[in-house]
C-alpha cells in the first residue's frame, strides 16, 4: 500500500502485514496507522522519488530530503523505463487529486499550493529518470506516445494530436525545453506540468485538467493564444518566477480560474475568465 509520511508528507510504498513505517526520507518512525493511506495497493511500477521537499505545513524544515535506503534498481530495457515513468507519473496525479481533495474541505491556499509544488516535484523526477534512460525511449518528441517529456534542450511542435492520461500528467515540461502545441487535445489529472527554464505554447486547442489544467513552476513561460480552452478544478497554477500570458482564449476553473503565488504572473488581457482568481493577475481588455 502507499502511505504518506506525517512528518514530512513523502509517500512510502510499505508491504501489507507491516505495523511499524520508518520514512526513508525523513526517518520519522511510527505505527501503520499514524501515516494517511492513499492508496490500498501500490501502483504497479512506482519509484520513490529521489528527493522530496516537504511542505510548508509539515513538521520538518521545508528542504529537499534524499531517499536513502537502497538505490534504486536500473531496469535494462524500454519496458522497465516505461514502468518507471508510469509509476513517478501516477504519483504526480495522486498528489494533483489530493489537492482537489483538500479543496473541497478547505479554503487554506497556502496548503493547496504546498501539494500542487510537490506534484511537480514528483513530475520533476519522472523528467530525470527518461533523461538518464533517453536512449531506451528512443525516437523525437511527437505526440504519438504519453507522457510526452520534453527536456534538457528540446524543442518540438506537436499538432492535432489527443494526448490523454486520465490518472496521469499527459505532457511534462523540464530544463531550457521548448514545446508548441498546435490544435491540440490534451487531457489529465493535470494536462501540463512545466518546471525549470521551459516555455510552452499553446495554439487553439483545449487543456484540461480533474485538478489544475496548467501547472508552473521554476522560470517557466506559457503563451496561450488562437482560441484556446482551459478547464480545469484550479485551472492555471502558476509559483516562484513563472509566467503565463493568455491571449484571445478562455479559461474556466470550478474553484479557481488563476493562481499565481511567489513572484509569478498571470496575464489573460483579452482572454474570457470564468472563476476565482488569486494572486498577480493582468486581466485588462476582457
Amino acid at each position: 500500500m502507499l502511505l504518506e509520511c506525517e512528518s514530512c508528507g513523502a509517500p512510502l510504498d510499505v508491504q501489507d502485514g507491516v505495523s511499524v513505517v520508518r520514512c526513508h526520507y525523513c526517518g520519522r518512525s511510527a505505527a501503520v496507522d499514524r501515516f494517511r493511506q492513499v492508496a490500498q495497493v501500490t501502483p504497479a511500477g512506482f519509484v520513490p522519488p529521489r528527493e522530496w521537499t516537504p511542505p510548508a505545513s509539515a513538521s520538518v524544515p521545508s528542504r529537499p530530503l534524499t531517499y536513502r535506503p537502497r538505490a534504486v534498481r536500473r531496469g535494462g530495457c524500454g519496458a522497465v523505463m516505461a514502468l518507471v515513468i508510469a509509476g513517478v507519473v501516477g504519483f504526480v496525479a495522486w498528489r494533483a487529486t489530493g489537492a482537489v481533495d483538500a479543496l473541497t474541505i478547505t479554503t487554506d491556499s497556502t496548503e493547496l499550493k504546498s501539494m500542487l509544488s510537490q506534484a511537480l516535484s514528483a513530475a520533476s523526477a519522472a523528467v530525470d529518470v527518461a533523461n538518464q534512460q533517453k536512449q531506451l525511449i528512443g525516437g523525437g518528441i511527437t505526440g504519438d506516445t504519453v507522457p510526452v517529456i520534453c527536456s534538457g534542450n528540446d524543442a518540438a511542435t506537436i499538432t492535432g494530436k489527443v494526448l490523454s492520461m486520465p490518472a496521469g500528467v499527459p505532457v511534462i515540461a523540464s530544463g531550457n525545453c521548448r514545446l508548441r502545441l498546435v490544435n491540440c487535445t490534451v487531457t489529465g489529472v493535470t494536462g501540463i506540468s512545466a518546471t525549470g527554464n521551459a516555455s510552452v505554447t499553446v495554439e487553439g486547442g483545449t487543456i484540461a485538467g480533474k485538478g489544475p489544467a496548467i501547472v508552473l513552476m521554476g522560470n517557466t513561460t506559457l503563451d496561450v493564444s488562437g482560441g484556446a480552452s482551459l478547464t480545469g478544478d484550479m485551472t492555471v497554477t502558476a509559483a516562484a518566477n513563472a509566467h503565463a500570458r493568455v491571449r484571445a482564449s478562455s479559461i474556466t476553473g470550478t474553484h479557481y480560474a488563476v493562481q499565481a503565488s511567489g513572484n509569478a504572473s498571470v496575464d489573460t488581457e483579452t482572454s474570457k475568465v470564468t472563476g476565482r482568481v488569486l494572486g498577480r493577475h493582468s486581466a485588462t481588455g476582457h
